[in-house]
């Protein structure tokens, strides 16, 4: 979620926000920010049409292609808390250190095989990294619920 040109946080459709603090910018801006960004990811899970798989009582992997801040990984950790996982495993293939350090509160533990010192997008770190069309990731969670 962005407000102001900075990141200010993530949130998921329903769980609870991972916001940044120090940031500087008024509460009416960050509300209106959270709120823009809950009804962005609530038209998403519309249009993707999938029920989302329950994480209570159970382990949940929340995983990212890779993280800069570790903003959004960190607001997917607090969806499966919230939703009632019991133990949490955040896994990315490459992460800033500052980034890994924010997952360290929301998760159980961490998986990353490729923490960096230095990198400013995470794009850096593949040789193609094109974006996914967001049917075929709805095809990929239908397939998955269906398994």
């Amino acid at each position: 979620m962005n407000a102001q040109g900075l990141r200010l946080g993530a949130t998921s459709a329903q769980g609870p926000p991972y916001l940044r603090e120090g940031h500087g910018v008024a509460e009416e801006v960050v509300a209106a920010a959270l709120e823009r960004a809950r009804r962005a990811a609530q038209a998403l899970e519309a249009r993707l049409d999938h029920e989302t798989l329950s994480v209570s009582g159970r382990t949940a992997l929340v995983v990212d292609d890779g993280l800069i801040t570790g903003l959004t990984l960190a607001a997917a950790c607090r969806w499966a808390g919230a939703a009632g996982a019991t133990r949490i495993v955040a896994a990315t293939p490459v992460g800033h250190v500052r980034g890994l350090a924010r997952i360290d509160d929301e998760a159980d533990s961490i998986v990353c095989p490729h923490p960096l010192e230095e990198i400013a997008v995470v794009g850096q770190a593949y040789d193609i990294f094109d974006p996914l069309d967001e049917w075929y990731v709805a095809g990929l969670l239908a397939d998955a619920a269906s398994a």
